[in-house]
């Protein structure tokens, strides 16, 4: 059925993807993540630590998040906190626990024969894994989800969010040729 979906639509929303066990491992994982505040600025794409955005002084992170802001509304940009799963342990930095288990079972035999049988693709050989976290005045702009030398395929999103009220807004918003939103989904468990 999930595949008959994303053929007709490009698109697929599929419910409780993790055994409700490995979902909750994740999200407590979570809990103490050393994210970076990712944003767009004048001299490419930003990864502040916590430590680096806190060594800035008021004037200069107010400026800096008013110069996102205002490059938001006049093209492509975005500020959210981020932990890249794939480049830890990749480099080895993180060889054990829920993410490393998240990553190993999408790259896995049976990870990749699943998404090869959800897409019908059976070009898939890798899967990224990135975290990322959305506060108070974080947003990420319209966009696909092409990127010069990752070769991808498809992209996902695996919510991790216990309730959510679609008047919070946070929706994963898929937009038709006339820029009208065609289908959105909020963020869930």
């Amino acid at each position: 059925q999930a595949r008959d979906l994303l053929a007709g639509a490009g698109r697929v929303h599929v419910l409780d993807a993790l055994e409700p066990k490995a979902a909750d491992a994740l999200h407590q994982a979570f809990q103490s993540v050393e994210w970076l505040l990712s944003a767009g600025g004048p001299q490419g794409h930003y990864n502040l630590s916590r430590d680096a955005l806190a060594g800035l002084d008021a004037p200069t992170r107010q400026a800096f998040i008013a110069d996102v802001h205002a490059r938001a509304r006049i093209g492509f940009q975005y500020m959210f906190e981020t932990y890249r799963i794939s480049d830890d342990v990749e480099a080895g930095r993180l060889t054990e626990g829920p993410f490393a288990d998240f990553y190993r079972y999408l790259n896995s035999s049976s990870g990749l024969t699943w998404l090869r049988g959800v897409t019908g693709d059976e070009r898939i050989a890798y899967v990224d894994a990135q975290a990322t976290r959305y506060r108070a005045g974080h947003f990420l702009a319209a966009h696909t989800d092409a990127a010069e030398g990752k070769h991808r395929l498809y992209a996902y999103v695996l919510n991790l969010t216990p309730a959510w009220n679609t008047d919070w807004g946070g929706l994963l918003q898929f937009h038709s040729n006339d820029a009208h939103i065609a289908e959105a989904y909020a963020p869930r468990w």
